[in-house]
């Protein structure tokens, strides 16, 4: 087996100018190593709070949403869910899609009781190029003592009406049954039974048979839900009926106050943080892997943080691009089979807002910056159906603020990511510094590189946002210019120079990530192009 040497050469910038170097070396296998995790190319989806969806049947979601698809081999997973799916009414005289009854009715309330009209649904039918995961509601409202399944029943079968009529593959990734049950019902047990009787009902109702009936989402427990509550809904028969296509957990990174860049170092843009964070995720997997290891396990609801959203403003930049790049990568090198990025039109760390704006007074229609990493993760799982194996290298010393992971396409060596997190803010930070990454016994005439980068650092947010440019792989997405379906501003893979012994010298600059491909299967090809054009 030949062996890749990746050594990293870390040089500090201080804001003072001054550097501390500092250097790691690591093993780079050619071929798939046997611990390598095999990671579906759906890995990189989106989600839509349930309340929201008409919000998101418009131009720019559509094209977004496909220019993602192209760089994929299958179709992304797009989850409508969340605490306000939990919460519905159903009125069939209604006229408006949506209408708030109670609670916070404001554009980030998380309590609010909606009551939908038929004209609702019909967004569901508005994302051909994406594969829907349904959420079913199932807590309790309006002080009832049962699971609301009467509406679950009208809303699951009006949103396959929309999507087809039935359940297809094509169509339809899960109906997931419910939202964060743990905070309405603490009881796992009571849960598990309270899934398997609605499923039971679903399957009735759809007239679903055979393997087209496992096709349920389960758990969706809350951020910070302790891994005890989620083997003891599965310990209580939460899969006895074997209809658990998928497990599912939040994953919300920190509360977030008002931060400077000494805090966005510490607690966000550090590859140290995010391992910790994730304990409890490595649990449950494992749980899963020994127990029911065909079901996957994935993140349906993810993001920077909750409280304090609104006040800091590295949420909506490129900081949170970095975090979602070493965060997904991270993810699916320890068996997380898919990350959605969860979204309405008020969050200020979305991925792009619509017409209906945001909290910060912005004007839609807009894309983020959050929304690079999307792009930049579909790279490197590839543009291809080979089995990608997916691998973190260890650098070492550095591990709070660089980090580098290796995909395999089948047995052989993809891509290789490497990202540096050291924060850095044009006028903020001083001299931009950078991190030297020597890779060796590579055949250097057939590698190429890219780099997602901004030329503000952590706080730029995008051409829509405040002209202040992000490009991966020279590509930009700004509606303003291209309606969301991207545009090439800049340099995008090149091949690499070497010095005539299989030696390659990549600069990564401070708050930038870098990638080599060396097989040419990435970006969006021809054909993906024109099936997703509608």
């Amino acid at each position: 087996m030949n062996n890749l040497i990746l050594s990293v050469a870390v040089a500090t910038l201080l804001v003072q100018s001054a550097f501390a170097a500092s250097s790691a070396v690591t093993t780079v296998s050619s071929s798939r190593p046997t611990g390598a995790i095999t990671v579906p190319h759906d890995f990189p989806g989106f989600g839509f709070e349930s309340c929201s969806l008409d919000a998101f049947d418009n131009a720019i979601s559509r094209n977004v949403l496909s220019s993602l698809g192209k760089r994929m081999p299958v179709k992304p997973i797009l989850r409508i869910g969340g605490t306000s799916g939990d919460k519905f009414k159903y009125n069939a005289m209604q006229t408006k899609a949506t209408i708030c009854e109670s609670g916070d009715c404001s554009p980030s309330g998380y309590n609010a009781v909606f009551s939908l009209g038929p004209s609702y649904f019909k967004a569901f039918g508005a994302f051909p190029m994406a594969r829907l995961t349904v959420q079913a509601p199932l807590e309790k409202v309006s002080g009832t003592q049962e699971p609301q399944k009467g509406i679950a029943l009208d809303y699951i079968s009006l949103a396959i009406k929309e999507l087809g009529g039935k359940v297809t593959e094509d169509r339809v990734e899960a109906i997931a049954i419910g939202n964060e049950p743990n905070f309405y019902d603490n009881n796992a047990a009571n849960y598990a039974n309270q899934a398997q009787t609605l499923e039971k009902e679903i399957v009735a109702n759809l007239s679903l048979s055979g393997d087209q009936s496992r096709i349920f989402e389960v758990s969706n427990a809350a951020s910070g839900t302790d891994p005890s509550w989620f083997k003891t809904a599965f310990d209580s028969g939460l899969n006895a009926n074997g209809l658990a296509k998928q497990a599912a957990f939040h994953y919300y990174h920190q509360d977030l106050g008002p931060a400077g860049t000494a805090s966005l170092q510490r607690d966000l843009l550090n590859h140290s943080s995010i391992v910790a964070q994730m304990a409890p995720h490595r649990e449950n997997i494992a749980f899963l892997k020994s127990k029911y290891p065909h079901v996957p396990y994935v993140l349906s609801e993810t993001g920077t943080a909750l409280s304090g959203a609104n006040v800091t403003p590295y949420l909506g930049g490129f900081a949170t691009t970095l975090f979602y790049v070493d965060f997904m990568l991270y993810a699916m090198s320890v068996g997380v089979a898919r990350v959605d990025g969860t979204q309405r039109p008020a969050n200020i760390h979305s991925y792009w807002v619509p017409a209906s704006g945001d909290l910060t007074r912005n004007p839609g229609n807009e894309v983020r910056a959050p929304y690079y990493a999307w792009p930049y993760v579909a790279d490197f799982l590839g543009n291809t159906n080979s089995s990608a194996g997916v691998v973190e290298l260890d650098v070492g010393d550095e591990k709070d603020q660089q980090s580098a992971y290796a995909i395999y396409e089948d047995d052989k060596l993809a891509r290789v990511a490497l990202v540096n997190l050291k924060v850095w803010m044009a006028g903020n930070s001083g001299t931009r510094g950078k991190a030297t990454f020597e890779i060796d016994g590579v055949d250097a005439t057939d590698a190429k590189i890219a780099r997602l980068t901004a030329k503000e650092g952590v706080s730029a947010k995008g051409y829509d946002f405040n002209r202040t440019n992000i490009t991966w792989a020279g590509e930009q997405w700004a509606y303003k210019i291209d309606q969301g379906n991207g545009h090439v501003v800049g340099e995008g893979w090149k091949h690499l120079d070497t010095t005539g012994n299989g030696k390659i010298s990549v600069d990564v600059s401070n708050s930038e990530a870098v990638m080599l491909d060396f097989t040419g299967n990435v970006g969006a090809s021809v054909q993906r192009r024109e099936r997703w054009t509608a």
